[in-house]
């Protein structure tokens, strides 16, 4: 086709056809250059979301060994008590022992050494 016959369509077809032909043109550039730019925004996003997938499972990682870290501090404190405790439990007979025994001999009821 040469130029004489694209305006001799052009002009068969009035100018509905040319402004209708532009419209379809400049939609065409936008959606070539916006889409572009719109598949590059979805790419930047996608690889923001797996970073931040990432620092949420390194986070969920990190607050796990913290809670089991802290469970074990707890459970050796609770050790801990339990044997200070005993201790504290035969300080108190042995106490409890030496004040019968102080208490016996003042009553007399047991020999002086």
């Amino acid at each position: 086709m040469e130029i004489g016959d694209i305006l001799k369509s052009l002009i068969f077809w009035g100018p509905g056809a040319v402004i209708a032909a532009y419209i379809i043109y400049v939609i065409y550039k936008l959606a070539n250059n916006l889409g572009f730019e719109f598949i590059k925004a979805q790419r930047e996003q996608t690889v923001a979301l797996a970073r931040q997938a990432q620092s949420m499972e390194d986070l969920g990682k990190s607050v796990r060994d913290f809670v089991a870290r802290d469970s074990s501090e707890h459970r050796e404190m609770i050790i801990l008590l339990k044997v200070v405790a005993d201790e504290v439990k035969k300080v108190s007979v042995k106490v409890d022992e030496i004040e019968d025994r102080t208490y016996e001999h003042e009553k007399g009821t047991l020999p002086a050494r």
